[in-house]
């Protein structure tokens, strides 16, 4: 499916912006740091204006990930570690309703416009996994409806054997 995504994305700089999408929580977020990269504004800036408008960040648009999520988020080399210019807290993360919300209370143009593309790579993956679902669905059916069939050809194979194990064995005759 990664692939089909790829060619529905228009530009390189949407493929990178799909490369910063993670799941966390069955939500699709993204980092505060690659969220302040692309609004070039400080990740410090960027937490300081969702603490400061909390009201329209409810956990459904930002939540900050626990300690395994983030040993997660390291296990697959998506942030350095601690002692080495890593992050001393916990990151927040931001679907991509949340990203809207920060482009409102930063205010720039900047954000403004990443804040489009973004939306517009959010939409284009959200389409790719509907366009998907149906053949997903129709193979899950499919495999289904074998593994019964094949289950019900191994009993009537077991109940033959077994009936030919009952079976006497016929005297063999002399020529």
């Amino acid at each position: 499916m990664t692939d089909a995504l790829t060619e529905l994305l228009d530009t390189k700089e949407e493929s990178d912006i799909k490369d910063l999408i993670y799941e966390f929580r069955g939500k699709q977020v993204m980092l505060d740091s690659d969220i302040a990269k692309l609004f070039e504004v400080d990740t410090k800036r960027l937490n300081e204006q969702m603490k400061r408008n909390q009201n329209r960040f409810p956990e459904d648009f930002c939540f900050q990930l626990n300690s395994n999520e983030f040993k997660s988020l390291k296990s697959q080399n998506a942030i350095s570690n601690n002692g080495r210019g890593g992050r001393r807290k916990l990151p927040y993360v931001y679907t991509e309703q949340g990203i809207i919300a920060l482009a409102g209370v930063l205010r720039s143009d900047v954000a403004d416009q990443m804040c489009v593309k973004i939306s517009r790579v959010f939409i284009k993956m959200k389409n790719a996994l509907i366009a998907y679902a149906q053949p997903l669905e129709f193979l899950g059916k499919f495999y289904g409806e074998f593994i019964e069939f094949k289950e019900f050809t191994l009993n009537k194979f077991d109940e033959v054997f077994k009936r030919l194990e009952k079976l006497e064995p016929k005297k063999k005759c002399c020529y």
